[in-house]
């Protein structure tokens, strides 16, 4: 009967214990990796944003894009003119593409947030007047 009793104990004990382990070491790391996903595209948003004032400087007039396809495509005047790398992304890293539209005096860039946390991670933008 002691024998039972104890078996139960530890049981508890290695049940208790794997939740801990979960919730100090398994949680964390998924909103790490949440909010490295976050730095990684507002970083790739900024680069682009800043080639497009680049242009600007250069160009009085940001160029015309009616997405951030056309933006950052091999063809683009910002590539062409090497002010953004011809390996951007087109999306972010849980997969959702990026936003963007850029006329001749403003331009805006838009990455879509983590779609499991939006109260987190949420929608952000970057616009150039």
């Amino acid at each position: 009967m002691k024998a039972r009793s104890i078996r139960y104990l530890l049981l508890a004990l290695v049940l208790i214990g794997g939740l801990a382990a979960y919730y100090c070491w398994v949680k964390p790391t998924l909103h790490h990796r949440a909010l490295i996903n976050q730095m990684y595209s507002l970083d790739e948003i900024r680069t682009v944003g800043k080639s497009l004032d680049e242009f600007k400087l250069r160009h009085g007039r940001y160029p015309v894009f009616g997405s951030y396809q056309q933006m950052i495509d091999v063809n683009s005047p910002l590539v062409l003119e090497r002010l953004l790398p011809s390996n951007m992304n087109v999306a972010d890293n849980w997969g959702r593409p990026f936003l963007g539209q850029s006329i001749g005096n403003h331009y805006s860039l838009k990455c879509l947030g983590d779609p499991s946390r939006q109260t987190e991670f949420p929608p952000f933008t970057v616009e150039g007047w």
